[in-house]
């Protein structure tokens, strides 16, 4: 509530004022009428109110001793000085006179007087010593009379002077109010956007400290107190009281956001500076504080949801096992793709391991604490592929869900989408896909609005996607927008360094699932394993380690055991098969990648052989 006090000038005016005061029925607005009769008065000295309507000199004192307070001056018109003057013409007979003012008339005073048949001097004095000085001056001018207020009147009096009391009147009594109310109710507007503005701050659960361009706090919220377990009130001390080494003044000057980890109260939080801007304020800073402790437990949370919803990357680089130079070179290579957001096509045989690849390159990208999605694209039909990966809405197509759905990419929004067996793709998603990539938005089956994503892409096929091409079974220009960083997973015959090490993985791994001991290969074992094709390269290797776990076995594994075991013997016979039919329709890129040797030596060989064949 806002807090209005009256000084009434004189006695005289006291029921008009508060006949005034009391056609103002406000409940946010409070009047108070008092009456001062001296200067030296403590309730001018120690004003509570937030409004005060006085006159003159008291106006000024109380100004003087409550620089915060608002004053409304009562102003003394026309209409009261020839009334005033009139008198002393009339009355006392006086043709020359003094007129002295705190505020003094703008617009011709002396000729006021001079049409009302006397000489009139205008002088301003906002102090009792002022108007001491004034009367002296006018004294010496020859005035014999003085016109002004009840100061003026009574040093008139202790010196035997006339003195003639310019009186406000009713309209300017009422035009005081009138502007002390207005400014009352601005007052209160800005009261209650303050109450609003804390409010909002105190609604947040972050701490948060605005500050003003000296870097003193301006507001703050109670999570502050809690946060950084503050007793005292912060507000109108500097924030180097609450932080000190905080670079404010750079993020002010600069405009840009910064963050930094300090210690406060032997505890660590996280200050973020966001610079504002504000016309009617000026320039400030936003100031938020959170505990490192509860930043590390909400993301913990966030990871949890994710993983109930399957959208987390499980692998990491630490998880691809071996020690071959082959793939060493390929981890690397995944490695320094993980600082880019292009987009990745991982080429490799099925059972290489790409989707390993594809989670450890997600996991060591700025977008690790994001969505990882990963999809199939030959494991559904072409219908329920496109619903799955832009979504749709309520009854778009029979059997929708009512409520409609987000697709795959609104998922791995601000993430990364993996796309398995992307080859497999219809031709009719491959241009919706095109779009995505393109413009950085999606659209809804049944929708017309538009959605925009941030997405990093990754994709995997073990198809040679050249060939695709030619046939037209894959578009070009969505290859380019996928390939724009490539990686070759080898498989497991071009790294047989490592199919010895992969098996104890393995078999280390499954022994401990199964609870059973370590099985231990034999050196001829070991030989056949190395001397076996691998055509399911890892996955195969890790299903006939789990193979060997779970069947009745001595602790140690002969060659002839894995022969009676049938594990490997059946899957070379099966996919020898394959294999020829396979390397019918291979490209000579890919025939060259599976000896390890250039194309041009492949090229080179052929032509030798088929030379020789035409000798023979």
């Amino acid at each position: 509530m806002v807090r209005i006090q009256w000084i009434v000038p004189y006695t005289e005016t006291w029921e008009v004022c508060r006949q005034q005061a009391e056609t103002v029925r406000r409940k946010d607005m409070e009047i108070e009428l008092i009456q001062v009769f001296t200067q030296d008065d403590e309730r001018l000295k120690h004003c509570s109110a937030d409004i005060v309507i006085a006159r003159g000199i008291t106006a000024r004192t109380i100004q003087r001793y409550n620089p915060d307070v608002q004053i409304v001056d009562i102003q003394v018109g026309f209409a009261e000085v020839i009334h005033a003057i009139l008198k002393c013409r009339d009355e006392m007979g006086v043709k020359k006179a003094a007129i002295i003012l705190a505020k003094p008339l703008e617009g011709g005073v002396e000729e006021l007087g001079r049409a009302c048949g006397i000489h009139l001097e205008q002088y301003g004095a906002s102090t009792m010593e002022e108007i001491c000085r004034a009367v002296d001056a006018a004294v010496s001018h020859g005035a014999e009379a003085f016109l002004g207020g009840e100061n003026l009147r009574l040093i008139c009096e202790e010196r035997g002077l006339l003195a003639i009391h310019v009186l406000s009147g009713p309209n300017a009594l009422k035009q005081a109010l009138n502007e002390a109310v207005n400014i009352g109710t601005a007052i209160n507007r800005r009261l209650q956007h303050a109450r609003f503005q804390k409010h909002v701050l105190d609604s947040m659960k972050e701490a948060v400290v605005v500050i003003d361009d000296k870097g003193v706090i301006i507001q703050v919220n109670k999570q502050v107190y809690d946060t950084v377990h503050l007793k005292e009130n912060m507000v109108g001390k500097s924030i180097e009281t609450l932080c000190k080494g905080l670079d404010w003044q750079e993020s002010l000057s600069s405009g840009l956001e910064m963050d930094s980890v300090q210690e406060i109260n032997r505890q660590f939080v996280l200050v973020s500076l966001k610079p504002l801007n504000i016309a009617s304020e000026g320039p400030a800073i936003l100031v938020t504080f959170q505990n490192v402790d509860n930043i590390k437990e909400t993301e913990s949370k966030i990871r949890r949801k994710l993983a109930e919803k399957g959208l987390t990357a499980r692998y990491h680089f630490e998880d691809i096992i071996g020690e071959s130079e082959e793939l060493k070179q390929a981890v690397t290579m995944a490695y320094y793709y993980s600082r880019t957001d292009s987009n990745v096509l991982l080429l490799g045989e099925s059972g290489t391991g790409k989707e390993l690849f594809a989670h450890s390159i997600h996991n060591a990208s700025r977008r690790k604490h994001q969505p990882f999605v990963a999809v199939n694209c030959a494991a559904l039909p072409e219908n329920l592929l496109e619903s799955e990966l832009f979504g749709y809405v309520g009854g778009a197509f029979s059997g929708a869900s009512k409520e409609g759905k987000a697709g795959l990419f609104e998922l791995a929004h601000r993430g990364t989408i993996f796309l398995d067996e992307i080859g497999e793709m219809p031709m009719n998603l491959q241009a919706k896909l095109l779009r995505v990539l393109q413009e950085k938005e999606i659209r809804r089956i049944g929708d017309d609005k538009i959605i925009p994503v941030d997405v990093r892409v990754i994709s995997a096929t073990n198809i040679h996607m050249q060939d695709m091409i030619k046939e037209h079974k894959f578009r070009s220009d969505l290859y380019y927008r996928i390939n724009l960083l490539q990686i070759s997973v080898p498989s497991l015959r071009e790294r047989q360094g490592d199919i010895l090490l992969l098996a104890d993985h393995f078999m280390n791994r499954f022994a401990v699932k199964y609870d059973v001991s370590v099985p231990v290969f034999t050196q001829q074992a070991k030989e056949y394993l190395l001397q076996y094709s691998w055509p399911g390269n890892v996955r195969e290797l890790q299903n006939v380690c789990e193979r060997i776990v779970v069947l009745p076995h001595d602790v140690e594994i002969a060659s002839e055991d894995l022969k009676k075991m049938k594990i490997l013997e059946e899957e070379a016979e099966e996919e020898t098969g394959k294999e020829k039919k396979k390397r019918k329709t291979m490209s000579q890129e890919e025939m060259a990648a599976m000896m390890g040797i250039s194309r041009t030596t492949l090229w080179r060989r052929r032509k030798q052989l088929k030379e020789n064949e035409t000798n023979e």
